[in-house]
């Protein structure tokens, strides 16, 4: 469970540093994505299901979710990548 808080701590500190504007929610959101995913992907043992849920988190990206960027940075790619 430790690894858990870890891995949605850092996604929450990333929302944040992209000016997400509740980063505690988009966190919970994107991490439920994730878990989501591989259980999806580990029972119909179909890998694909992860761009599924690429293009299920874009949609939580949207432009009243985010508040203007407080300094420049690539943590919105690196968001991404989670």
């Amino acid at each position: 469970m430790r690894h858990k808080k870890v891995v949605l701590a850092h996604i929450e500190k990333l929302a944040a540093e992209m000016g997400a504007a509740e980063p505690e929610l988009l966190a919970h959101q994107l991490a439920l994505l994730i878990d989501g995913a591989i259980v999806a992907a580990m029972v119909s043992r179909n890998p694909g299901v992860a761009d599924t849920a690429g293009l299920a988190a874009g949609s939580l990206f949207g432009p009243s979710k985010v508040k203007k960027p407080k300094r420049a940075g690539n943590a919105s790619a690196q968001l991404m990548a989670v």
